[in-house]
């Protein structure tokens, strides 16, 4: 019930600043020990997955700009230390028309493109002010330092990272994953990979699902929580450290990583969703529930960049993608702290 009143009134601005105020206060202790975790997962090793991907007690924030790092990331970026609490964000891309119910007119939200701008416009046709600054991964430092990037490297020779099709809490997903290795295997052996590089999604690791890819020789990383401060700091190390990426289904890491100019390889493979046994009521599930309605527009955005990114996409195709996902749209520092005034 309490969380339910402090909800209502998180939809009006005025008392929303007021409401976080009283629950940075109130949760002081807590935000101070994430943070410390935060901080203490920095300096783990990139390929203790299992400690990367353990739970962090989140902040109960007014919006989900805390996901990811994004809010760390941002404040650093424009040399503050804290973002106003009408700034908020798109948490990853969303590959539909499909748009939160979260926001409230003034706020101030990030995302990466014209395509997503259309979106959110649409929906809050009474004010939005919609920020487009491409993918986020450009406003995050890596945690490797350059040296210990060229240390790995060298241990690792030429280097194919992996993005699996990933779960998220309350909703798993499922596709035939000997399969999926029978085409890594494939890809490693015709492009003359030495490593393969693994990168999976918290949820995932949690699960056991890290096992197979372990027993194949792979080795596994992941970017940490979902609630970890440094999370697109490490997701950027794990990408500069490839040589090429594949995967077997769409997501946020193709933005990413053409914004750190890796090339991309996608898998066509059958894949779904599904419902976690004995946490079918969480937030995440009943807000898949929501998003079903916009499918049709994924899968033809789906089947679009499946084609694209199959083979050696020529330049019309590049110039598309890029704009897809507002690589046009990267910020100085200068220029977002500018857009925030």
């Amino acid at each position: 019930m309490k969380r339910k009143i402090i909800e209502y009134f998180l939809k009006f601005s005025i008392s929303r600043n007021y409401i976080y105020l009283l629950l940075k206060l109130k949760n002081s202790k807590e935000i101070q020990k994430m943070t410390e975790e935060c901080y203490r997962r920095k300096k783990i090793d990139l390929f203790n997955y299992n400690e990367l991907a353990k739970n962090i007690a989140p902040f109960f924030y007014p919006n989900e700009i805390q996901f990811y790092g994004f809010n760390q990331v941002i404040s650093k970026y424009i040399g503050l230390s804290n973002l106003k609490s009408k700034i908020t964000n798109e948490h990853g891309f969303i590959f539909s028309s499909f748009v939160s119910e979260k926001y409230i007119k003034g706020d101030i939200v990030f995302t990466f493109s014209d395509y997503r701008e259309k979106y959110l416009q649409k929906k809050y046709s009474d004010g939005l002010n919609v920020i487009k600054i491409g993918p986020y991964i450009h406003y995050a430092d890596s945690l490797l330092s350059i040296e210990e990037k060229d240390k790995i490297k060298k241990e690792m020779g030429k280097t194919l990272l992996v993005f699996p099709f990933h779960s998220i809490d309350g909703v798993l997903s499922s596709f035939d994953t000997d399969f999926f290795i029978k085409n890594i295997d494939k890809y490693k052996i015709e492009k003359e990979f030495d490593s393969v590089l693994v990168c999976l999604y918290w949820k995932d690791i949690q699960i056991g699902r890290a096992e197979k890819y372990i027993q194949k020789g792979y080795k596994v990383t992941t970017a940490g929580h979902i609630n970890d401060m440094f999370f697109l700091n490490r997701l950027r190390s794990i990408i500069e450290l490839s040589d090429f990426v594949i995967s077997n289904e769409i997501g946020t890491y193709i933005a990413y990583c053409l914004c750190l100019n890796k090339k991309i390889k996608l898998f066509s493979q059958k894949s779904e969703f599904s419902a976690e046994k004995g946490n079918e009521e969480h937030i995440n599930r009943i807000g898949f529930i929501e998003a079903e309605d916009h499918m049709v527009d994924y899968y033809q955005i789906q089947k679009k960049l499946m084609s694209i990114l199959s083979e050696n996409p020529n330049s019309d195709d590049l110039i598309f993608v890029k704009d897809f996902f507002g690589l046009q749209y990267l910020k100085s520092s200068v220029e977002l702290k500018k857009a925030l005034k």
